[in-house]
């Protein structure tokens, strides 16, 4: 039987869900919202890769492909959520990785013309 590229990615994130639902995975009570941002100046962004959720089997890494000039999304960052934002042709692309209780700043980085940037962090757990 033939699987469906997206049926695969939708069942990695059910099987996350599941795990934070049931035990936490990692850091149980720890607030680890995480909200992932970038932005794209003199251009679009061509596509995103953001890791999440990192529980006793590492971490989930899924694309995205926004297409316009922004893009943001409130998940569990685990401990070490990462961000990936390409721009399209010479566009200067950033991140940002924010702790959407405290408000603090995780990273943030600009990249350089037509190049991906990176936002990384580590969270601690109690």
């Amino acid at each position: 039987m033939k699987r469906h590229p997206f049926r695969l990615a939708l069942s990695a994130v059910a099987v996350a869900a599941v795990c934070v639902t049931l035990s936490g995975c990692a850091g149980a009570g720890a607030d680890r919202s995480v909200r992932y941002s970038g932005e794209v100046d003199g251009g679009t962004i061509a596509e995103v890769r953001y890791d999440f959720v990192d529980g006793p089997n590492g971490a989930i890494s899924l694309p995205a492909n926004p297409g316009g000039p922004t893009w943001s999304k409130k998940l569990d960052g685990g401990h070490g959520p990462r961000l990936v934002v390409m721009p399209s042709a010479d566009g200067v692309a950033r991140c940002e990785l924010t702790a959407v209780g405290s408000k603090k700043v995780l990273d943030s980085a600009v990249g350089q013309p037509g190049k991906p940037v990176v936002c990384h962090a580590e969270i601690a757990t109690d």
